[in-house]
């Protein structure tokens, strides 16, 4: 077990980018070091508010270990923007993480409000000529060719 002195506090006012233990959460979660992401978040007192954007972008690296336990924390952020960047699942397929989307997927990840920079998933993974894997998995799960992610057909 680590030492707890060693392990970076979280400020208890929320989210704050710049703090230390922001940093360092970000960096255990775009490196995968699932001991050290569970120890930052286990030391704040409000673990939820400090899953962000940069948190949750910098997870995409981490992969399905570093998200199972984010979702532990709150479910809903599967579908969480990142910013106007997108969406975590059009991050994902613009990383081209097989394994994440099919565990986003097996968690009811929403694939109708997907989006990389407000395209829709499919029409982008197409776009960035992704793996015919990418483009069934998202097929497979409903995505459709629709122009924008405000269409509702």
């Amino acid at each position: 077990m680590a030492d707890a002195s060693l392990i970076p506090q979280l400020p208890s006012s929320g989210f704050d980018p710049s703090h230390p233990a922001t940093v360092a959460l970000e960096d255990a979660a775009s490196t995968c070091n699932v001991p050290r992401f569970k120890s930052i978040l286990a030391s704040a007192s409000d673990p939820k508010a400090h899953l962000m954007g940069p948190v949750l972008q910098c997870a995409i690296t981490g992969g399905v270990p570093i998200w199972k336990i984010i979702l532990s924390y709150e479910h809903i952020l599967m579908d969480a923007e990142i910013g106007h960047h997108g969406s975590i699942l059009g991050l994902t397929v613009n990383r081209g993480d097989v394994k994440l989307m099919k565990y986003l997927f097996s968690e009811g990840v929403d694939v109708d409000h997907a989006h990389w920079a407000y395209k829709p998933v499919l029409p982008f993974a197409k776009d960035i000529g992704a793996s015919k894997e990418i483009v069934d998995l998202l097929i497979a799960h409903g995505a459709t060719m629709k122009t924008s992610v405000y269409d509702d057909d």
